[in-house]
């Protein structure tokens, strides 16, 4: 069986057969009949043959068995070649079967031979002596080393406090009340504030309001209450500490007039406030605040007269003094480098705190 790639083999038998059969007719080829004659009309004309059936001379078969072709060939000396190959199905396949067909046909004529080419002696010409090149001493190049810089030691930095541990204030103030129905009236209020995570802060309130005379009520009518509050705090900054504080609470009021005890309603309340915190040494605080409460729980008066009820919301301004526990370092507020230097968000403690502000 001959497999396609020998094309280039094909191609130098195929020049010495055709240069020794110039002036011969052409080769008789017949295609099986399922091929069409338009197909291999090219290659049949480019290998020198032509579509005719066998005659008395040379002649090439190409019979379509299963699964193999046969290509019979008969050459000028009358023997019959018998050769297996694949089915062609390109172009390039049908001109290397042509070929290969065209080689079996001029397999047995001898080759003429080729007359060598003897080449004719020159005469010698005597060579030169070559000098050998003058050889250069090399001189060594100084070698300067490079001057060693030594790297700048890195500067100490200074080491960060350790973070203060949460400190708890326990104070006592006053405040004065404005609205729910009575005039102007002070009370004495205990306060804890516990440091929280972060800027958060939680505060516990005990609180008292004397007796004050309601206004629009009959005479010698009074109000007096006790309560107290959960409050959480959020820190908006170092300085003075300014905070807003929310949280409830409840009180318990109590009405009295001429004749009498006239009920102690229990009322849950909703505050809002503002504080600062302003440092008379390390570890006493003074605040003043501002805030509002609002009861949750309209309060009602029965008389003769009617009912009437009372206004839910007071304001109240209050002023505490408290001590801190805990290693806060807080500035004194005669001391303006550190509280410069709080302001900045570093510790009173630190080297660069001491730099005035500029």
């Amino acid at each position: 069986m001959v497999r396609p790639g020998t094309l280039a083999v094909l191609l130098c038998v195929l020049g010495l057969a055709l240069a020794s059969g110039t002036g011969r007719a052409a080769t008789p080829l017949t295609l099986p009949p399922t091929e069409a004659e338009d197909d291999w009309a090219a290659t049949v004309a480019l290998v020198g043959f032509e579509l005719a059936p066998p005659g008395e001379g040379p002649w090439v078969v190409l019979i379509a068995a299963v699964p193999e072709w046969q290509l019979l060939v008969q050459d000028s000396a009358g023997e019959v070649h018998r050769v297996s190959s694949a089915p062609p199905r390109t172009e390039v396949e049908r001109e290397e079967l042509l070929f290969l067909a065209s080689s079996l046909l001029h397999a047995d004529e001898p080759v003429k031979p080729v007359k060598p080419v003897v080449e004719e002696p020159r005469p010698a010409v005597a060579s030169r002596p070559v000098r050998p090149p003058p050889v250069v001493a090399e001189v060594a190049e100084p070698v300067v080393a490079e001057p060693v810089v030594p790297e700048p030691e890195p500067e100490p930095q200074p080491e960060a406090a350790p973070p203060s541990p949460p400190a708890t204030a326990l104070g006592a103030g006053a405040f004065v009340l404005q609205g729910r129905g009575a005039s102007l009236r002070p009370g004495l209020a205990l306060r804890l504030v516990q440091d929280g995570p972060g800027a958060l802060v939680l505060g516990l309130e005990l609180r008292g309001v004397p007796g004050a005379a309601l206004a629009d009520q009959p005479e010698g009518r009074r109000v007096s209450a006790a309560g107290g509050g959960v409050h959480l705090g959020l820190r908006l900054a170092e300085v003075l500490r300014p905070t807003l504080w929310l949280g409830p609470g409840v009180e318990l009021q109590s009405f009295r007039d001429a004749g009498g005890s006239r009920g102690r309603p229990l009322v849950g309340t909703a505050e809002l406030r503002a504080s600062l915190e302003v440092p008379l040494g390390s570890s006493l605080l003074l605040s003043p605040g501002l805030g509002a409460a609002l009861d949750l729980r309209r309060v009602e008066l029965l008389d003769e007269a009617g009912r009437s009820r009372l206004p839910p919301l007071g304001l109240l301004a209050s002023l505490s003094l408290s001590w801190r526990s805990g290693d806060h370092a807080t500035p004194r507020i005669g001391d303006p480098r550190a509280l410069f230097a709080a302001w900045q968000g570093r510790s009173p403690q630190d080297p660069q705190s001491s730099q005035d502000p500029q």
